[in-house]
């Protein structure tokens, strides 16, 4: 049993990261939301709330969006995710911005 379960482990281990690779390699804004947030910048505060990859603050930011949004709170670097009510909080408190120890 052992060795089937080590097998199997080498067998999946790279198709997680593989999607993980495809979907970040298609990842878009849509223009138009880009152009709603360029407009009301500043004048409106903006939250994002999002299960997301790892990766997903440095193409938020590639993409300039963490210049037009006040508060970003992402499950992969806080440790819990939508629809976990705590998620929404740490919106709302910085303090509550910081991964469980």
């Amino acid at each position: 049993m052992a060795a089937w379960v080590a097998v199997r482990g080498e067998v999946h281990r790279p198709f997680p990261q593989m999607r993980h690779q495809v979907l970040v390699s298609r990842q878009t804004w849509d223009g138009a939301l880009l152009e709603g947030l360029r407009r009301l910048h500043g004048r409106v505060q903006f939250a994002v709330v999002g299960n997301a990859w790892p990766h997903m603050r440095s193409g938020m930011a590639n993409a300039g969006l963490l210049k037009m949004v006040d508060v970003v709170v992402l499950s992969c670097e806080i440790g819990f995710a939508k629809p976990d009510p705590r998620i929404y909080a740490a919106a709302r408190d910085p303090a509550r911005r910081q991964p469980p120890v």
